[in-house]
């Protein structure tokens, strides 16, 4: 019985991969698109993810989640891991949705307003 409420408190706890507040990632100087991401993490887990001080997108606690290992410059590996523990997903799954929203940022970096 014990294993089983550990796994269901591991599961459904309020464990926070970020912390509340804001990240930032600024480009490498020789990235010649000179792009920002600021990502502000809310107490719930929930954030917003500002791209180049025009585009702002909501994202629920896991889309916090994938942004964060994005500015934090994460491999696709590692994040694809520990979502998988997390949510109890296939790593497979977890890589593919990280990088679906690494390139659905990278459009909106790459596309005018």
């Amino acid at each position: 019985m014990g294993k089983l409420l550990n796994n269901f408190k591991r599961t459904f706890s309020q464990e926070k991969i970020a912390h509340p507040g804001i990240y930032q990632y600024l480009s490498p100087g020789e990235d010649p698109r000179n792009y920002r991401l600021h990502l502000r993490v809310e107490a719930d887990g929930n954030g917003i993810l500002i791209i180049n001080a025009s585009t702002i997108l909501h994202l629920n606690q896991t889309a916090t989640e994938y942004a964060y290992y994005l500015i934090q410059n994460e491999t696709p590996e590692k994040v694809s891991k520990e979502i998988s523990r997390r949510y109890k997903v296939d790593p497979s799954t977890a890589e593919r949705d990280y990088l679906d929203l690494a390139d659905s940022i990278q459009e909106m970096i790459n596309t005018p307003d």
